[in-house]
């Protein structure tokens, strides 16, 4: 699955200790709500997690990219937050979230918002709610809501499905809609350390705010390593 799920699958529910994980992955694309984040193809992320026996814990994640032949930084993401367990079942988490992208791999991150969130998880579903003053643009304030779960088909064989919907709470930019859903359908096997994985993920209706078109679905592949 894309880096920034299994990242926040592993933060949903607080840990009994301590614990750093890690992660590095190729991906065809890197797709984030629905649309490509940099122009480079293929991408490689790394990311890194640390989460406290309290429940506090913290996350990053690296985009690298190759442009004309050139490695360069598409982008980042870093998040603080705390987990409490309610139930074996169900936990509740909040926190804050920084988000930073490059219109082209290597350039200045000139796209950049942060984010306030609370979410819950149920065994394998996740639902959080994103607010953010700030979304790509200043006084940009817009909501985002999304619903995530994974099923075990077989012992070594998942399937995650994620839905989302971005809203803005004022006036829209031009040539985009108020609100635009997206959507994203994945399928991993695991190999050991190793995780190889397919998805399929699209967004709409409404104009793409970067290139002003419409979503489509697009399938991309990729493999991770974790530590």
């Amino acid at each position: 699955m894309p880096v920034a799920a299994a990242i926040a699958a592993m933060l949903a529910v607080p840990p009994a200790h301590a614990q750093v994980s890690g992660r590095v992955s190729i991906d065809s694309q890197y797709r984030s709500r629905g649309y490509q984040i940099t122009d480079a193809s293929p991408v490689v992320t790394a990311a890194i997690s640390y989460d406290d026996r309290s429940g506090a814990y913290a996350s990053g994640v690296v985009i690298a990219g190759v442009e004309d032949s050139d490695i360069g930084i598409a982008g980042y993401e870093a998040t603080l937050g705390y987990a409490a367990r309610v139930t074996r079942a169900l936990s509740i988490e909040a926190g804050v979230q920084r988000t930073a992208y490059a219109r082209r791999t290597g350039e200045r991150l000139a796209l950049a918002y942060d984010e306030l969130y609370a979410g819950l998880t149920f065994r394998a579903i996740t639902a959080r709610i994103y607010y953010s003053p700030d979304y790509l643009r200043p006084g940009r304030r817009t909501l985002y809501t999304e619903v995530e779960g994974s099923l075990r088909v077989l012992p070594k064989l998942n399937v995650n499905a994620h839905v989302g919907a971005l809203t803005d709470l004022g006036t829209p930019p031009p040539f985009v809609a108020r609100s635009r859903i997206d959507w994203r359908v994945t399928v991993s096997r695991l190999l050991g350390p190793f995780e190889l994985y397919a998805g399929l993920s699209g967004r709409g209706p409404g104009a793409d705010f970067y290139a002003r078109t419409r979503g489509r679905a697009v399938a991309t592949i990729g493999a991770a390593f974790a530590f």
